[in-house]
């Protein structure tokens, strides 16, 4: 059985790791500082993730998403 991913899963998947790492886990220690920040981080973080092409990968292609299954 071959788990290999095709090319263009594996950038995907390359992306969303850059964007975890860069984005979201230098984010978190603000967050467990100050809770009332969660709000406006998750925000923030949301307009990052469209600007990196990540934003709802679940949703059609003409609702914003991906339009992944």
């Amino acid at each position: 059985m071959d788990f290999s991913l095709d090319q263009e899963t594996a950038a995907l998947r390359d992306r969303v790791r850059a964007f975890i790492e860069e984005a979201v886990i230098p984010r978190e220690g603000e967050v467990a500082r100050d809770l009332g920040r969660l709000e406006g981080v998750l925000g923030e973080l949301q307009r990052e993730a469209r600007a990196w092409g990540l934003f709802l990968p679940q949703m059609p292609r003409e609702l914003g998403g991906l339009g992944l299954s």
